[in-house]
């Protein structure tokens, strides 16, 4: 029951913070174009391997940061409202996280998908239908993952460290996402374990 209550007042607040929603679409769309025009139509030319290996790289660094540094820098500015009410009980953790994370996920979802219809299409990768959606739940997973680490870091510091901290997170998922490509069986197995913890690793080979 509590976590339908603080669902839907999560939902009221979020339809009424017009500017929030507002600028994280400009976001995804000035974010797409941008990227869909410094790889424009290398998607069917076979001839352009590997700048499309460059562009799924470019998608997982807008994935990572986009959904991690969000919730960092804007979470922690809930924390107090957060511990009075927890406090008051008028619910419990558990259940104001799950609302919290259910809220974001048809957000999250929608945004995702602009950003991809536009990268596709620009960029002109194929036509497929099984393709794209394959493509779609792929970025989509990598985005609620990032959201995780994004709330995780946001519950533990203020905004100026957890942006620091959210920045080295970021690149060294993204370094360990390409760190040892094509070298196999020849990578150490400390590296191994390290690489299958990096989910866009994951993801890229995914995409």
């Amino acid at each position: 029951m509590q976590v339908f209550i603080l669902l839907r007042r999560m939902f009221v607040q979020m339809s009424r913070n017009k500017l929030m929603l507002t600028i994280q679409l400009a976001h995804h769309i000035i974010s797409g174009l941008s990227l869909g025009l410094c790889f424009y139509r290398i998607g069917n030319d076979a001839s352009q391997i590997l700048a499309n290996f460059k562009f799924f790289i470019a998608i997982m660094v807008f994935y990572c940061y986009t959904y991690i540094m969000s919730p960092i820098l804007l979470f922690p500015f809930e924390i107090e409202l957060i511990k009075r009410e927890y406090f008051n009980r008028w619910y419990s953790l558990k259940a104001y996280y799950t609302a919290l994370t259910l809220s974001n996920i048809p957000i999250i979802v929608l945004f995702s998908v602009i950003f991809n219809v536009i990268i596709y299409i620009v960029t002109n990768q194929p036509l497929d239908a099984r393709r794209f959606f394959y493509f779609n739940v792929i970025c989509i997973l990598t985005s609620l993952t990032s959201y995780g680490f994004g709330i995780t870091i946001g519950s533990i510091f203020k905004p100026t460290a957890g942006a620091c901290v959210g920045s080295t997170i970021g690149m060294y998922l993204i370094l360990m996402c390409i760190h040892d490509m094509g070298y196999g069986d020849s990578v150490s197995t400390p590296v191994k374990v390290l690489l299958l913890t990096t989910f866009p690793r994951h993801s890229l080979a995914g995409v």
